[in-house]
Formats: C-alpha cells, structure tokens, sequence
C-alpha cells in the first residue's frame, strides 16, 4: 500500500500577534500640481496586530523557482476588509499588499504578502 503524503499545515498562536500596524488607504491623485514627481497621500483606516516574517529567498510554484519581489509576511486575524488595494505602514516604513492568503479557508488567520515601499517620510531615505 502506498503512503500518502500529508500537506503540512501552518499552525499560528494569538500571542505571535504582537506588531500594530496600520492599514493605509490611498487618497489623493499621484502627481502634484507640477506634474514632476509622484506623490500619494494615505489616510488610515483602521489598526490592527500582526505578526511579522521576513520572505527573502526564491519562492518555489510547482517545483520551479519564480521571481518573487515579497519582502514581508504578515500574520493576521482574518478581516474581510482587507484587500490588494489598501497599503500597511510598520514604524517608518509602508508596504505594499502583493497577496493574501485565507489560511486553510477556515477564517481564523490571514497570511498578507507585501513588498516594501521604502520609508514613510518622502524626505528620507527610501528603498
């Protein structure tokens, strides 16, 4: 008899949960009034705890490694408010919402893949 080969399941703990962040809307046109440079005004929509996880690597789809621009996970309680459109900021950075995954389809956690925008302040320095 052939034995069948279990898909590992991603188990989470509340306490894991202990990063706020913010849940960004974008809200004003790109360009400013001199058309040179881009430039968005976020306003917040709500707050909420995460967890955080670094993804640099290559990502692997079917055996075959892909091109995967992630920088952060983020581990939440699911929130059906929660879409591709919004951004998050974490201390002075923001991330942009790549993907999100409803973890086992059972509405307990959320895994929010995000690239990194770079700082919060157009001033400084950013990635």
């Amino acid at each position: 008899m052939q034995e069948v080969k279990r898909i590992k399941k991603t188990k989470y703990c509340v306490g894991d949960l202990n990063h706020k962040i913010k849940i960004m809307k974008r809200a004003s046109d790109p360009f400013d009034t001199n058309r040179l440079q881009k430039k968005y005004d976020f306003t917040e929509e709500f707050s909420i705890f995460a967890g955080i996880k670094s993804t640099n690597g290559i990502t692997f789809l079917g055996g075959i490694a892909v091109q995967d621009n992630s920088t952060d996970l983020f581990i939440a309680r699911y929130r059906s408010d929660i879409s591709s459109e919004l951004f998050i900021e974490y201390k002075d950075l923001r991330f942009e919402i790549i993907s999100i995954k409803n973890d086992n389809r059972n509405n307990g956690f959320m895994e929010i893949r995000t690239r990194c925008l770079g700082s919060i302040d157009l001033k400084g320095a950013t990635k």
